[in-house]
């Protein structure tokens, strides 16, 4: 199986969706002042929910050709700027944008995604989670965490 970029709550905020979901709860809190520090919000990803992972693995070891690489992604493409945006949609505080140029990969793909068809054949798969309910989830980890 290959999946794509995954996320939830309960990710560590080394990966993009849950630090930046974790900045705007620790800004809604007040726990921080009103900036998202960010590195390249340009660069398009293929972002699934955890769950939805998840019951692609248990599906596709269950019933999956063996030997067969499957793809596990929502078959979309957005930018890091579409999920800070979303971020700060679902955040009670305006906030502004800084560019961190320690998180800035000097080789990275501008856009990277992926097609579950083969997997939606073979066992049916395909994600149920749409990205803004599963940012609200981790944005709403964090404010529990944090609180």
């Amino acid at each position: 199986m290959r999946p794509f970029n995954h996320t939830g709550p309960r990710q560590s905020p080394e990966f993009v969706c849950s630090r930046l979901a974790r900045q705007a709860a620790e800004i809604e809190l007040g726990l921080r002042p009103p900036l998202i520090v960010a590195g390249n919000t340009q660069a398009v990803r293929d972002f699934s929910d955890v769950r939805d992972i998840v019951r692609g693995y248990h599906e596709l070891l269950e019933k999956g050709e063996p030997g067969e690489v499957y793809q596990l992604c929502s078959g979309r493409g957005v930018s890091i700027d579409f999920v800070l945006r979303t971020l700060l949609d679902l955040t009670s505080k305006p906030a502004g944008l800084q560019v961190d140029p320690s998180l800035l990969r000097p080789i990275e793909a501008a856009e990277v995604w992926g097609d579950y068809s083969k997997a939606r054949l073979a066992v049916g798969w395909e994600p149920r989670y749409q990205l803004v309910d599963t940012l609200r989830a981790l944005k709403d980890y964090w404010l529990s965490r944090l609180s």
